[in-house]
């Protein structure tokens, strides 16, 4: 045979397998040209729509983008963070420990106003007022008679502040902080300075409504002052003769005994010398230091002014609080400002993240991404996929060829 002949031959054979390829045939073979072309017909049909399925999945699979996850084995920090920059939405490493305490993951400082550490409250200081009250005859509306008393509550307001912070410090520290799952620095942040603002706003208000409680009961129970300065005490200076104290109940209520700014007097019968700048007496000491402020003591000359009256004149001289230190209080803030801020002038406080994630030690860490379908991708789903197609055709299709061919046939002998 020619090339020619064989290729023609070829063609013949496979024609004729096309023709009569039977993907249905019935058990056992039946010769009934009918069944059999209806089995041809349901091959043929199975063929085109097996193809057009395939071409429609792979298609399909080609152009959906794939869903990866992956799982880290006890990931470094170094690792979690690199993993948390690029995968940050899906990202998650359970806890071995949820519960964390504050003090392994916080630490906190604070400074409190400069009043606190001056001479104004040392001891010194508060002795020589003491011996120049001893000393000369005054009013307790002069200055430098009540002033020993104003520093001296101001020297017990800043350690007591100092003590509650720390006790408020030491409460928080024995909080615990759950975390079930691995938190970002910049959340665990977020939550840290949460928390210590929620500590300083207690504290803060704890210790406020304690001195409005101390204060209010004074004036409620018309409680004595220890130095009398709820009574008029009036003394005449170098006459032997004993002072005289005016009683009047609770006086301190009244608006004339509010407090007032604070002056001194040479003597008592003439007009007050000198008016201390942004001082007040009031009629119990806490009052008329609530209603202070501290602007006299930032300026040298009028601490030096202020010892000029002092006698016997003192041996060391006080130095004046320090204007250009930064501050968050004016200097004519009254000591009710600085106090309803708890005296503090910085709160400092810095996160562990580091600490917070050894502790939490998370076992593994979980992520997902999305990408585009690969070749093997493609397959494996198409595979995965074609054996329920093939099922469902070969069951699908035989059975609607035989109910179109019944129905056309009956169609056609009642034709």
């Amino acid at each position: 045979f020619s090339i020619c002949g064989q290729v023609f031959v070829l063609f013949r054979k496979i024609k004729i397998f096309l023709t009569t390829f039977n993907l249905f045939p019935s058990i056992p073979p039946s010769t009934d040209e009918h069944e059999l072309r209806n089995q041809r017909i349901s091959t043929r049909l199975f063929l085109v729509l097996l193809s057009a399925s395939l071409i429609i999945l792979l298609t399909y699979n080609s152009i959906i983008t794939v869903t990866i996850t992956k799982t880290i084995q006890t990931p470094s920090l170094k690792k979690y963070e690199e993993l948390y920059e690029t995968y940050s939405k899906t990202l998650t490493c359970p806890c071995e420990k949820m519960s964390i305490d504050y003090k392994d993951i916080v630490q906190i400082n604070f400074t409190l106003h400069q009043v606190c550490d001056s001479d104004f409250i040392s001891e010194k200081w508060i002795k020589h007022l003491y011996r120049h009250r001893d000393f000369v005859g005054l009013v307790n509306d002069d200055y430098l008679w009540s002033s020993p008393f104003m520093f001296q509550a101001l020297d017990g307001i800043c350690p007591l502040i100092n003590r509650k912070i720390h006790e408020g410090l030491e409460q928080f520290y024995l909080n615990q902080y759950i975390s079930t799952i691995v938190i970002s620095s910049d959340l665990f942040e977020s939550q840290i300075e949460t928390f210590v603002t929620q500590l300083r706003s207690i504290t803060t208000n704890t210790f406020v409504l304690f001195i409005d409680q101390i204060r209010e009961m004074t004036l409620i129970n018309s409680l004595d002052s220890a130095h009398h300065s709820n009574h008029l005490l009036v003394g005449v200076p170098d006459t032997g003769a004993p002072p005289i104290m005016n009683i009047k109940p609770n006086r301190c209520i009244e608006p004339e005994y509010l407090p007032a700014p604070a002056e001194i007097w040479k003597n008592p019968k003439e007009n007050p010398v000198f008016r201390v700048p942004g001082i007040y007496i009031g009629c119990y000491t806490l009052m008329g230091l609530l209603a202070s402020s501290l602007e006299c003591f930032y300026k040298q000359s009028c601490v030096d002014k202020l010892q000029s009256y002092i006698i016997p004149p003192m041996t060391f001289r006080p130095r004046p609080l320090d204007a250009s230190l930064k501050s968050r209080f004016v200097i004519n803030s009254t000591m009710q400002q600085i106090i309803n801020q708890l005296m503090i002038e910085e709160w400092n406080w810095t996160h562990k993240y580091e600490n917070y994630y050894n502790e939490c030690r998370p076992i593994e860490c979980k992520y997902s991404y999305e990408t585009e379908s690969g070749i093997v991708y493609i397959v494996t789903a198409t595979i995965g996929l074609i054996g329920g197609l093939l099922t469902a055709l070969k069951i699908v299709v035989p059975f609607c060829v035989n109910v179109i061919i019944r129905k056309r046939r009956l169609e056609t002998e009642r034709s």
